[in-house]
């Protein structure tokens, strides 16, 4: 199987998604421990965003079962090009289970949206700052939406 998370840059919000389903957070959105920007900004990829790369998927990691995780930079289009990838994969065959695209960009807070404004004003430690606030603010949601697709995904394995 594999997943793809789509966000504006493919390295913040569908990033974390992508880290968050292949366990690579050591602590968990919602615990009483403290996340730490190391955590985040220790993600391989994380804030590593080119536009020369958008479209082009970020391979994160695979989990036990061999389902490959890879991110998607799709700028504002995300809802759609969710859609549309999801559409095109049941046309083209591909049994159910075994590709599925999430978009992550309903998720992504204020606080990242500032970050890249910042990061494109070349305001680089402050954009950093924003990140991680923003991160902090989309891991619950990102948790949820994570768990929601994996159980979907299960079920669509053995449907």
């Amino acid at each position: 199987m594999k997943v793809f998370f789509l966000c504006r840059t493919g390295r913040h919000t569908s990033l974390l998604a992508a880290a968050l389903y292949l366990g690579l957070l050591k602590k968990k959105p919602g615990s009483n421990e403290d996340m730490h920007s190391n955590d985040i900004f220790g993600l391989h990829g994380f804030d590593a965003n080119y536009c020369r790369d958008d479209g082009r998927p970020f391979f994160v990691g695979a989990d036990r079962d061999d389902t490959e995780v890879y991110t998607i930079g799709v700028r504002n289009v995300g809802p759609i090009m969710a859609k549309a990838a999801n559409d095109f994969i049941s046309l083209v065959g591909t049994k159910k289970g075994e590709w599925c695209v999430i978009d992550t960009s309903p998720v992504t807070s204020r606080w990242t949206s500032a970050g890249l404004c910042l990061k494109k004003m070349r305001l680089y430690s402050l954009a950093r700052f924003f990140f991680y606030l923003g991160a902090r603010r989309e891991l619950p949601f990102l948790l949820k939406l994570v768990e929601e697709n994996r159980k979907m995904s299960f079920h669509s394995k053995s449907a």
